[in-house]
């Protein structure tokens, strides 16, 4: 599944991959998600909120990138400016370098910017049910014997 799943992020259309990021971190625990306009977002992607008055705003920088065409640290420092100070997801399909890495650390504010590979963010899209369908669910059930033996223990010592 995850190597299907890994084919076809990689297969998207750029658009359509920052689409799919905003829903998935609005799934994952946010509610409504805005994916800003193709061409002039002042390197903001998506803004994801987790309240209904929109006082909890995450800004999302998705890049889909081909694997090994890691995100690099000047990418980074200019989300982190685009993002003035509020919090940040940034989400790639291939990985980030180590610089990249340090700088979303020591972004110097209050803020946070959490980092997600493609790795990552495969993981994410199935454990949260984003474009991925359950063909069949068996349930196998068999007697709890613990059940009874603790139920029987109750009842035997009144």
């Amino acid at each position: 599944l995850e190597e299907e799943l890994t084919e076809q992020v990689q297969q998207m259309d750029d658009y359509a991959f920052e689409e799919l990021v905003n829903r998935l971190i609005a799934a994952m625990g946010f509610g409504r998600h805005k994916t800003t306009k193709k061409s002039a977002d002042g390197g903001i992607d998506g803004v994801v909120y987790g309240d209904a008055l929109g006082l909890n705003v995450v800004y999302v920088q998705a890049k889909h990138y081909a694997p090994g065409n890691n995100v690099q640290s000047a990418t980074v420092q200019q989300f982190i400016g685009a993002a003035k100070g509020r919090n940040g997801v940034f989400v790639t399909s291939s990985d980030f370098t180590k610089g990249a890495r340090k700088e979303a650390e020591n972004t110097g504010t209050s803020s946070h910017i959490a980092l997600i590979n493609g790795k990552e963010f495969v993981g994410y899209l199935i454990k949260y049910g984003i474009a991925i369908k359950t063909r069949r669910t068996y349930h196998l059930r068999e007697v709890d014997k613990d059940y009874f033996a603790e139920l029987n223990d109750c009842y035997a010592q009144g």
